[in-house]
């Protein structure tokens, strides 16, 4: 509060020139205007901040489902097959350190400003630290947990889903955690640049039409939704991993 205060008497005192940020104040009269009455968007006509969140949120989930659906089971194939990681590794290195905002002109120029864009963005983006936590969980399950499974009888086909997969979830989750926040930043970035939806759409109009109130105010609200599904994802990994009393999550 006491930062608020400070941002709102200095902001105040700015007023009568030609800089500076706009009053928490203000920024929270825009908030109110863009959940009422929205932020003219061409070809959308005016978009509301609530129907800009479920287009981006609409965005990360087939982004982040994408990585869901192949990280993890390349992960644990990879982990699983120690000649098949020595093949893919090379691959994996090079792709790896490319930071996924420069593949950007390639992605307008193959693809266009479109979802398609975004859904590749976040995909790019997140898929190598899901990829890499998940091989290192199936590496480092303990050979004991399979060497006991083998013992009491546990056929090889229920080997992957009884034992290894269970043993390494609070690895796999680590990496959905950390691609989650990588996603997030992705979508924010597409949205940005390659298409005309979205919350960081809204950032842009903003900043085109000089304003900065309405370009906080979107931070703010990209930051909260942030915020709740980082502690969704807490909550949801505590839940799974409820067995492990030792574990500090």
């Amino acid at each position: 509060m006491a930062l608020l205060g400070i941002w709102e008497v200095l902001s105040r005192l700015a007023l009568q020139r030609q800089w500076g940020l706009p009053p928490p104040s203000e920024v929270f009269e825009t908030l109110v205007e863009l959940t009422t009455q929205g932020l003219w968007v061409a070809q959308a006509g005016y978009l509301t901040l609530q129907n800009a969140a479920l287009i981006s949120l609409t965005t990360l989930a087939i982004g982040f489902g994408l990585t869901l659906a192949t990280a993890i089971p390349l992960g644990v194939l990879i982990g699983r097959n120690k000649g098949l990681e020595e093949y893919v590794d090379t691959a994996v290195n090079m792709l790896r350190p490319i930071p996924p905002a420069a593949l950007i002109p390639l992605l307008v120029v193959l693809i266009g400003l479109s979802d398609t864009s975004s859904y590749f963005l976040i995909w790019f983006g997140s898929f190598f630290p899901m990829l890499l936590n998940t091989i290192s969980a199936v590496k480092h399950v303990d050979p004991i947990y399979t060497a006991a499974a083998r013992v009491l009888g546990t056929k090889a086909h229920r080997m992957l889903t009884a034992v290894v997969f269970p043993a390494s979830l609070p690895g796999i989750l680590t990496g959905i955690q950390v691609s989650w926040q990588v996603a997030w930043a992705m979508l924010v970035l597409s949205e940005l640049v390659v298409t005309r939806g979205g919350i960081g759409n809204l950032v842009t109009r903003g900043e085109f039409a000089d304003r900065y109130d309405v370009v906080i105010a979107c931070m703010g609200a990209i930051a909260v939704l942030g915020l709740v599904f980082d502690a969704a994802l807490r909550r949801i990994r505590g839940h799974l991993l409820r067995w492990q009393s030792d574990l500090v999550v």
